[in-house]
């Protein structure tokens, strides 16, 4: 019975926390070179296929929801 009500409480605390978002972070942020950015234009899932940019970099974008998407590409010589 006991582990019974601490299974129970712990599924309560489990569905009940949420983790705040920081509206400052809502939107998509990318390197100095503008060129990575997350979505369809960087990877497109649905035809599996990328699209290489013309420059390296980094992009990270953030909904309001707790949703995140990052996008990278980095260019090494031979």
């Amino acid at each position: 019975m006991i582990i019974r009500s601490v299974l129970a409480a712990s599924a309560l605390l489990i569905s009940s926390s949420t983790a705040a978002v920081n509206p400052a972070l809502v939107g998509t942020w990318s390197s100095k070179s503008a060129k990575v950015m997350t979505g369809p234009g960087f990877y497109n899932p649905v035809n599996d296929s990328f699209i290489e940019p013309s420059h390296a970099g980094i992009s990270y974008s953030f909904t309001s929801d707790g949703f995140y998407e990052s996008a990278y590409y980095r260019a090494v010589s031979n």
